[in-house]
């Protein structure tokens, strides 16, 4: 017997799951065929054909295929994390300043573990020279909650500083957390105007009398 699987109800696109052999079958007599597939997630059109093979001369070999059946496949339940975009969006140079991301669990299932933040800062919006300036521990999200990422940082030099916050990584941009989706973890570069503080400019007058 012959399994087949297309992508839709006329068959379009049909193509061979395997074969399973089946027994001696009386006249009048019936038996299950079964086979085991894995299938992504959606709605497959699923259908077999009996002794594709021609082993058994029959009296009608037209009517071997039994009709196209909807099989709905669910995706598997997985957490997918987020980070949203960093704030705040100024600083003092050589003040410290506390950084935060809403990290967002948008899958289906928990995390079940709690997970490392990584904190990146670049030169340019397109993530140019990006280093690490830190790492946060988030507790496990379960499906559809949210809470923030932290760090404190002091920024040693003036100007405007990029910072985007990746969820579910460490230094070396790998994480712990299967997750239905790997590639949106990371937030997009938001720019930070870190400005210099004023300082006195003591001068001295002329001596009188």
């Amino acid at each position: 017997n012959l399994f087949q699987v297309a992508s839709d109800a006329s068959g379009t696109g049909a193509a061979v799951i395997g074969t399973a052999a089946q027994g001696v079958l009386a006249a009048g007599a019936s038996g299950n065929t079964t086979i085991s597939d894995t299938f992504s997630a959606g709605v497959w059109y699923v259908r077999v054909c009996a002794d594709t093979v021609t082993a058994v001369a029959e009296s009608n070999e037209i009517n071997n295929c039994g009709a196209w059946t909807a099989v709905t496949v669910s995706a598997t339940a997985a957490p997918n994390l987020t980070a949203g975009a960093v704030t705040p969006t100024v600083a003092t140079l050589g003040t410290a300043v506390t950084l935060s991301s809403t990290i967002t669990n948008s899958g289906t299932a928990s995390t079940q573990s709690t997970f490392t933040d990584l904190f990146q800062m670049a030169n340019d919006a397109s993530g140019t020279g990006a280093t690490s300036i830190g790492t946060d521990i988030n507790v496990g999200k379960t499906a559809g909650a949210s809470g923030p990422s932290t760090l404190s940082y002091t920024f040693t030099s003036g100007g405007t500083k990029y910072v985007r916050v990746c969820a579910d990584n460490n230094d070396s941009m790998v994480g712990t957390i299967p997750e239905s989706n790997e590639s949106d973890n990371c937030s997009a570069w938001t720019a930070i105007t870190v400005s210099v503080p004023a300082v006195p400019n003591l001068t001295a007058g002329s001596v009188t009398p």
